[in-house]
């Protein structure tokens, strides 16, 4: 697969409840217990402590499902500093958790996103089409965010030239509402139309100076609405035509070419909850094999190698993902190809363990 398409992924992974026992039911989710038929995820590992019988009696617990966003993202009080104290050798089970979940929503894993100039041109000029928090093409708000920016979304590295980004997260595409109304972590995003992201995101600065420029039925079906929304306001093209400028340093030094017709049918056609695999197998046999967004809850990798796996959890056939460690060096790889870096300076395994620790307590 082409450097630029990987650069371009890169930039961008029930019963319903009965009214007369809707209040009983929300009370259990707000104390995080298990309600219906919904997989708990690791309501007992994501807690510590034991009482006099024996049984484990929580000191802590994580809102990892809940009706309210709130909740799930702890009333605003995920941070930094649990992950400074980690790293400082506070390894307890309740500062690792914390300082894991802060990754999973808030970590960009040194991945350089999408222009954050770019961004906010179709944030702001944009409501109908793309909304203030991307909500339009399928995430949701982050009511903490002083930025309004979506679940998943952070401040990412710079670019060369010292153009700053937003980074998608776990959080973006492993984030989820069910349909009876419940927010959950490790749920797949099955409403994320990151193909649809991507494609304006590559293609706005091109049709910027080619407005008429001529494109694929179904890629104008995509991008009309937006272009005439961005670009009807005052400045609006302007205002992109300056941004495509800015990115001209990162064009030219690392040879990013824009996606080609064929890659922005392919991101146009990507239904929502589908990734476009940014890692092909070895031997890239250039057939496209889109993989849905994955759960990640649940996942029992000393089960799988007891059982005789001999590659861990087996959680994906493309892109090299047996386990965690394998995926979160495949961002790491994806960092150093953007920032020119090895991938021995831009990987260690223990930056991760709080996230995979996390991500292993669903």
């Amino acid at each position: 697969m082409l450097k630029s398409s990987r650069v371009l992924c890169a930039l961008m992974s029930l019963s319903v409840i009965v009214t007369t026992s809707c209040k009983k039911k929300e009370d259990q989710v707000r104390s995080n217990r298990p309600v219906s038929a919904l997989p708990t995820p690791g309501e007992q590992n994501n807690s510590s402590g034991s009482g006099d019988s024996g049984e484990q009696t929580p000191l802590f617990t994580l809102t990892d499902q809940s009706r309210y966003l709130e909740d799930v993202l702890e009333k605003g009080t995920l941070s930094k500093e649990d992950c400074d104290a980690y790293f400082k050798g506070q390894t307890d089970r309740k500062t690792t958790l914390r300082c894991g979940k802060w990754m999973y929503f808030y970590d960009s894993l040194g991945v350089p996103g999408i222009p954050q100039k770019l961004a906010d041109l179709m944030r702001n000029n944009a409501p109908q089409t793309v909304g203030k928090s991307f909500q339009n093409f399928g995430l949701y708000r982050d009511p903490y965010s002083k930025a309004e920016l979506a679940v998943g979304m952070t401040d990412g590295p710079d670019m060369v030239g010292g153009v700053k980004t937003y980074t998608l997260t776990c959080g973006s595409c492993h984030f989820g509402k069910l349909p009876d109304g419940r927010y959950v972590v490790g749920s797949p995003n099955q409403e994320f139309a990151f193909g649809k992201l991507a494609l304006a995101a590559a293609a706005l600065p091109e049709l910027a100076f080619q407005k008429d420029k001529s494109l694929p039925p179904e890629v104008r079906k995509v991008l009309n609405p937006i272009v005439e929304e961005v670009f009807g306001k005052a400045f609006g093209r302007i205002g992109v035509i300056a941004q495509a400028i800015s990115l001209l340093p990162s064009v030219l030094i690392k040879g990013v070419a824009a996606p080609s017709e064929a890659a922005k049918l392919d991101l146009a056609i990507l239904p929502a909850g589908v990734l476009d695999p940014y890692s092909p197998p070895s031997l890239d046999d250039k057939v496209k094999v889109p993989l849905r967004i994955s759960p990640l809850w649940g996942i029992d990798q000393k089960g799988m190698e007891a059982a005789g796996s001999k590659h861990g959890a087996m959680l994906g056939s493309g892109g090299g993902a047996p386990d965690l460690k394998h995926i979160m060096r495949t961002f790491k790889v994806i960092a150093g190809e953007i920032r020119d870096e090895p991938i021995m300076k831009t990987y260690k395994e223990e930056e991760v363990a709080p996230l995979i620790e996390y991500i292993l307590s669903l």
